[in-house]
């Protein structure tokens, strides 16, 4: 773990690992991926009706990149790309005639808005999957933002490295 690893965030990973090992909650394998990374971070995703909804402190530019890698990784094929106002939609297609579509927004400089859709009838294991590796990825690139204090007016910086 990297030296910022704080208890909360050690106690949400045990929570979400604790979930996912019993069961309670589809959303539970998804909130495991981002429960690594930290609450804060990679925010809290929401399932229903084939969407994965979540917000981030990441920023929009660093995305981009990584929802492409990882949609190459899992061998999604693009049909298209719809790019406007600080907004970018892919629109792929799955070997088995499934569909997956991603939209990413900016909220602010700092927050960026990830929602995964495969349809209420798609596929949600590919969503959940796609989601899990896209937070993986960002955390491997290590461009979420840290070290913020908003009690203090602090606008959040990326830690050095």
């Amino acid at each position: 773990m990297r030296p910022h690893t704080t208890t909360a965030m050690r106690a949400a990973a045990a929570i979400a690992l604790l979930c996912c090992s019993l069961s309670l909650l589809p959303a539970c394998t998804v909130a495991a991926a981002g429960a690594a990374v930290g609450v804060a971070q990679s925010g809290s995703a929401i399932i229903e009706k084939g969407r994965v909804t979540t917000s981030m402190l990441v920023r929009y530019e660093d995305v981009i990149p990584v929802i492409e890698s990882a949609a190459h990784t899992l061998d999604l094929d693009i049909r298209r790309v719809v790019e406007k106002n600080n907004r970018v939609s892919y629109y792929y297609n799955e070997t088995h005639g499934g569909k997956v579509a991603v939209y990413i927004a900016r909220r602010t400089e700092t927050i960026t808005s990830l929602i995964i859709d495969v349809g209420a009838t798609g596929r949600q294991d590919v969503a959940r999957l796609l989601h899990a590796l896209v937070i993986h990825q960002l955390d491997e690139a290590g461009v979420f933002i840290e070290d913020w204090s908003p009690s203090t007016g602090a606008v959040p910086v990326a830690s050095p490295d």
